[in-house]
Order: structure tokens, then sequence, then C-alpha cells
């Protein structure tokens, strides 16, 4: 710190993602003898020349003459590109990998050294502009570069080979149904696409068959059950759910279909929660608060870039406050009612969306949303469902009352017949 003053936050831009389609901060620690403190971190707004602004709070303020050291996570999303954009069924695919080799910062940098890790050596091409470059292995060095000044933004490429199949999630959609009879229902619904080199050409069933995707892992909750997996078709059963281990079940879902290059597929699971191991009661015998995972429960590789989120509450909950763990944002999208069976007075849905995310990557994986439920409103279904039948009771009772008075007149309203009778006599 070369201030004149002592230094309490850190400014973390986003700079522009070249080729990309978006960044992420997704953590910034402060590294000490003990190891690594997360500090507090909150968006400040559009920032000059970058596209976002963070603001990290240090444990401790920093006199001038001291330093700190900081590690920032950041995950830049749609960086890297097929070339070429098609091949044949079985040929190696290659892809180019697009970004400053500066780290995009708001203070001058005394020194800097920026390391690519590749999947493989086999490095086809690296941009002439880039000096000094080497490679070492898997690692390709670029730098050191000394004082550099602040916001600088240099594009680089490299063309490597990649040996597996790269999957991103265009859309996800995750909806948590919270009944207050004791259950939480999750549905997790996705579209998943190999964005790798275009397979425009005829796939053989049989032979070698790369780079393709054949299936996904998903970690469930431990208290997970009755599981379901599904896609368009209905039903697959290609899918292996294991035991409860550590503090997880590991769903394991095969596709129908490998998915080759530029192939997608449309998938959906679900599974059921005891609500007593999400929710707790707080402030009054009447608020309540459920601990909901917005992530992604699927552990493979993978980006998300369209997410949504539904959290439908229990029939009558209303003053609804939504707290999201650090680094998170969601955009409101609806607030509305919903009605499921036996409902007449509606349920709150809350509906969220954003964009760029990736599975596994927040340090808090849990939002937290409060809300105020009297209790009569348990015994609201069950009384319209009690009041409903009686309703129905009366109703043919009354009916059939009505239909025996009506056939008792119609009765009572004939003449008797007494002159066959005075014949028999």
């Amino acid at each position: 710190h070369d201030g004149a003053v002592a230094a309490t936050v850190v400014r973390v831009l986003v700079g522009p993602g070249h080729g990309g389609k978006g960044r992420l901060v997704g953590s910034v620690g402060e590294m000490t003898g003990k190891g690594r403190d997360w500090l507090e971190m909150r968006e400040s707004g559009p920032g000059d020349e970058a596209q976002e602004e963070y603001v990290a709070r240090l444990t401790r303020p920093i006199a001038p003459g001291e330093s700190v050291t900081l590690d920032i996570e950041e995950t830049l999303f749609g960086a890297m590109k097929p070339v070429p954009s098609a091949i044949r069924e079985g040929e190696d695919q290659y892809m180019a990998f697009l970004d400053s080799f500066y780290f995009y910062s708001p203070y001058q940098t005394v020194d800097m050294k920026t390391e690519i890790t590749l999947p493989m050596s086999k490095v086809t091409k690296i941009s002439d502009q880039v000096q000094p470059a080497s490679q070492s292995g898997k690692v390709i060095t670029l730098g050191p570069y000394s004082n550099v000044p602040p916001r600088s933004f240099e594009v680089f490429h490299v063309r490597f080979m990649q040996p597996h199949a790269i999957v991103s999630a265009r859309q996800l959609h995750k909806h948590f149904w919270v009944s207050q009879w004791g259950k939480i229902r999750v549905l997790e619904e996705y579209v998943v696409a190999n964005v790798g080199p275009k397979v425009n050409y005829e796939v053989r069933r049989l032979g070698e068959s790369k780079p393709t995707f054949d299936g996904v892992t998903a970690h469930l909750p431990k208290q997970a059950s009755d599981v379901f997996y599904r896609d368009d078709v209905g039903n697959i059963t290609t899918s292996n759910l294991r035991r409860p281990g550590k503090g997880h079940r590991v769903l394991e879902m095969k596709f129908r279909f490998p998915l080759y290059g530029g192939w997608k597929i449309a998938f959906s699971y679900g599974y059921n929660l005891p609500l007593v191991n999400f929710l707790e009661q707080i402030t009054g015998k009447q608020r309540y608060r459920v601990k909901l995972n917005f992530e992604p429960s699927i552990v493979d590789d993978m980006d998300v870039e369209n997410y949504a989120l539904s959290v439908t509450l229990p029939e009558g909950s209303s003053d609804i406050v939504m707290d999201l763990p650090r680094g998170l944002i969601l955009n409101s999208k609806d607030k509305r009612l919903t009605f499921p069976t036996l409902s007449y007075v509606g349920s709150p849905t809350l509906q969220y969306e954003t964009k760029y995310i990736r599975a596994r990557s927040a340090e808090h994986p849990y939002l937290y949303i409060q809300y105020t439920y009297p209790r009569w409103n348990l015994f609201r279904a069950p009384i319209a469902l009690i009041i409903v039948f009686m309703a129905m009771f009366a109703i043919a009772l009354g009916y059939g009352r009505l239909e025996q008075l009506l056939r008792l007149q119609k009765t009572m309203s004939q003449p008797l017949q007494t002159d066959d009778f005075k014949k028999k006599n």
C-alpha cells in the first residue's frame, strides 16, 4: 500500500471479455498465516471502461507501506472457440482461447506474470505479439511484465488440442416447492449442449467416437428421496443412485444418445427433501426461515448460460424476504400466486433469473427465505376439503329427500281406482 492513509477496501474490476460472453468474480480471499479469509464483497456498479466493479472489505486496515496477499477467483464464460468450427467424427478437436495477458486492475501493477494451464501440451499457435512467452509441458507462461498501467488490456490467443468434450448448460431452471406439511420438492430442468466443433458429417454408431459426452453426475442431499430422471420422451432407466455417503447421494445419469459437437439434449430430474432439515423458526411463533441450495446439483465441469430460479412457498405465506449469499446477483423476474390442487388462496411463487453461473463455485451455496406463516393455515386445506365433502353430502341428501317428497306428492294427487275392486267383489 503506497497511499497516504490506511486502506480498508480493495476494488476489483471485471474486465471486458474479448470474444467471451461474460465474466464472474466468484470470490476474493485474503491470505493470512492461518490460511485464507474470505472477504465481504459487494457490487458497486459499473466501473470506468469495465462491465462491473466490486468492492472487497479487508479483514483489517492496511497502513501505508504494508502489504496484503489476495486470492481473486474469476470465471470467464465463452472465451474458448472451436477452430475449425466443424470436423468429422473421430478427428481431434482444437480450441482457441482468447483473453488479455494482463490482469485487469484499477491499480498499477509493479510485477506481473500470467500462467495458462492447458489440458494437453499440444499447442499449435500462440499470438506473436505476446513477448516473452514460454511453454513447459501443459503450462504456458507469459511475462514477466513490469510497471503495467491501470486497466491494461491486451488481447492474445492460443490454439491447443482439447481431448475432452466442452459442455455447457444453455438453460437451467431450478424449482422449489416448500410445503409446511413437512416436504420440499425440487426439480432441475436442463438443456445441455456440446459446444465443441460441430460434427456435420455422417455419424457411426460403432467405432471410435470422440469427443462426445454421454452423461452427467449429480450430488444430491443425503436426505433426498423419491428421485426420478426423465427427458422429453419419458423416464430414463439408465441411471444409478448410490446410497448416502459423504454428506450427499450420487446420481449418475446416462443420456439416450451421446452428444457430438453441436448436439444438445433436454432432461430433468427431481427429488423430495424433509422440511425439518432445512427450516428453522425465528422471531415469533409464526416467522420461519428456509434454507435452499441455489447451485446446480451436477458436479461435471459445466457452465450455465441462463439460470432461472423459482420458489413456491406455502399457501398463505406473507412478509417474504430473501437473503442472497455473497457474490450472487439475481434479477427479480416475477412474483405471483399459483393455485395448486385444493388451493383457493394461492401460493406465493418467486421467480428470479441471471446469466453465467458455474456449478460448485460459490463459497456459500445457500440462500435463505424468511416468511410469515400462521399455524392455522395448516388446517386451511383440510377444513376446505371437509366443507366441500359436507356440502356435497348435504346436496346429495337434500336431493334424495326432495325426490321422495315429489314422488309422494305425485302419488297423493292421483284419484283412487275403485271400479276394478268392486267388480272383483
